[in-house]
């Protein structure tokens, strides 16, 4: 079912809200939707551009992902909004891998006390996200503290 037209900043407010309900709801075919309209009714809100990308990832719509993310390179380019090192689209997919295998990368990095100290931290980091992302705060806390009192005793 396709959005109305949105006529004010209350019903794009709104409209916002329903949205993200629906997101965190793990509605994600009707958060596109949502989502779709607010990027018609606002189409410079590179936000609404990032979660439109992956939304599409996530419903393994690979071609509409690549154009969300080239219209979030043409307005970063357009806002002057910083980008730290762009990618093409197919690094970025390369880069999201295997979740499995990611979290079994970053907790080998953790675990192993030969290894760079720097590299550690930003596993933990990484690992906590996707807990993060899993909704599983808790476990995401863990490592940090876990990384964060190694720390310490490293520095001790």
């Amino acid at each position: 079912m396709a959005e109305k037209g949105i006529g004010s900043f209350e019903e794009y407010r709104a409209l916002t809200l329903s949205a993200v309900n629906a997101y965190n709801a793990r509605d994600f075919e009707k958060a596109r939707v949502k989502f779709t309209a607010l990027s018609a009714a606002n189409p410079a809100n590179i936000t609404v551009h990032e979660i439109l990308c992956a939304l599409c990832l996530r419903a393994k719509d690979l071609s509409a992902a690549e154009k969300e993310y080239a219209i979030i390179l043409r307005l970063a380019e357009e806002q002057h909004i910083p980008i730290q090192r762009p990618r093409t689209f197919n690094e970025l997919v390369a880069e999201a891998g295997d979740e499995s295998m990611a979290v079994a990368s970053y907790q080998y990095a953790i675990d192993d006390a030969t290894d760079d100290p720097v590299l550690s931290v930003k596993s933990a980091m990484r690992l906590s996200h996707i807990y993060m992302a899993r909704g599983d705060y808790r476990e995401a806390e863990t490592i940090l503290a876990r990384m964060k009192e190694r720390l310490l005793q490293g520095a001790g």
